[in-house]
């Protein structure tokens, strides 16, 4: 495991979330974070600098979020328990080698 900061984290599971979002066609998505430096890297026009460390990831989720029309927006970190209890499952899901796909989490939110 290497180590990484908590923006190059967050970045990561917002294009994780993009890649999910055109894979399943859906749409009408809100991406709520709790991030403001993610948001800024994310929403910012100009273009990012060569030498930053996340100029990838970043320019993958710029254009993701334009091909989908992807809303970003800013939730407190109280407010944000449904996406750490999502993430924990998906933890758990990945360390027990399961892959389980977003329509089982489904049916465990609806009951």
């Amino acid at each position: 495991m290497r180590v990484t900061s908590s923006l190059t984290a967050e970045l990561w599971a917002i294009h994780r979330g993009l890649i999910l979002a055109k894979n399943y066609d859906l749409k009408k998505v809100i991406i709520e974070t709790d991030s403001n430096e993610a948001l800024k890297c994310l929403c910012q026009m100009v273009n990012v600098s060569e030498s930053h460390p996340d100029r990838i990831v970043i320019e993958e989720c710029k254009s993701l979020i334009s091909e989908l029309g992807i809303v970003l927006i800013h939730t407190l970190r109280q407010g944000n328990n449904c996406a750490d209890h999502l993430t924990t499952l998906g933890r758990i899901e990945e360390e027990m080698g399961n892959n389980r796909s977003p329509t089982t989490f489904r049916a465990t939110f609806a009951s």
